[in-house]
């Protein structure tokens, strides 16, 4: 009640915040989250090496999940995603650290899917573009989320992905990936979308990026900055 702004990340977020807390919409500000493209548009040769660092076969396709290995951001549903593609030539990267990790560990050790599964640390923001750039298919399966960064550092980098409809997902995602926007915990629903992905010829995953990084540059750092500014000079 004793703020001059709210600042939030998109229209949608606005609206609850109003409602919510009984705001004017005037003390409300949307200021989108940003990437700098030109970094995760540049494919280094780190990333040229990693699929073979990490030891995964150029026969498999990669699956990737990086993030806060909590609940809150759908980690829990990651032993079961795994169960659900464990007949597809595919690696599951769990990037990150977190509450949910030992039981998740045990869960894929229980269900015999450690060759599914590979689980790394967090990744340095500086390197993370690496390993957007092995992948075939990021995944999102969050059951809360504002704005999050890290979709839009896959869009970035032109990765196919499959997300929970929560938070302002929707709003920042291109309006034809409509069909990759999946309702909350439906995991069955979430591993088939993954699958069809999977068997897409190279023409329409290259269509797919496309829409994706063209979409996104509207959340350049350079556009995110002027539009700062804007706020604070307001």
């Amino acid at each position: 009640k004793l703020i001059t702004f709210l600042v939030t990340g998109t229209e949608g977020l606005k609206q609850d915040y109003a409602r919510h807390y009984k705001l004017p919409f005037f003390k409300i500000k949307v200021l989108p989250n940003w990437v700098d493209i030109d970094r995760f548009r540049q494919k280094s040769a780190a990333a040229e090496n990693l699929k073979s660092k990490l030891n995964i076969s150029i026969d498999k396709k990669v699956i990737l999940f990086t993030h806060h290995l909590s609940q809150r951001k759908g980690a829990h549903y990651l032993p079961e995603i795994a169960r659900l593609l464990k007949d597809e030539p595919v690696v599951l990267l769990v990037a990150g650290s977190g509450p949910e990790r030992e039981n998740i560990e045990w869960k894929i050790r229980k269900s015999d899917l450690e060759q599914k599964v590979r689980f790394l640390n967090s990744i340095p923001n500086k390197e993370i573009q690496n390993y957007f750039w092995i992948a075939d298919v990021f995944i999102l399966p969050s059951e809360e989320e504002g704005f999050p960064h890290v979709l839009l550092e896959a869009m970035a980098s032109g990765v196919p992905f499959v997300v929970f409809d929560v938070g302002g997902v929707k709003e920042i995602s291109p309006p034809k990936f409509l069909e990759y926007i999946i309702a909350p915990s439906d995991i069955k629903s979430f591993s088939n979308k993954i699958k069809e992905i999977l068997r897409y010829d190279r023409e329409r995953i290259e269509k797919l990026s496309e829409i994706e990084q063209d979409w996104v540059k509207q959340f350049d750092l350079s556009i995110a900055f002027d539009k700062f500014k804007d706020i604070i000079l307001d």
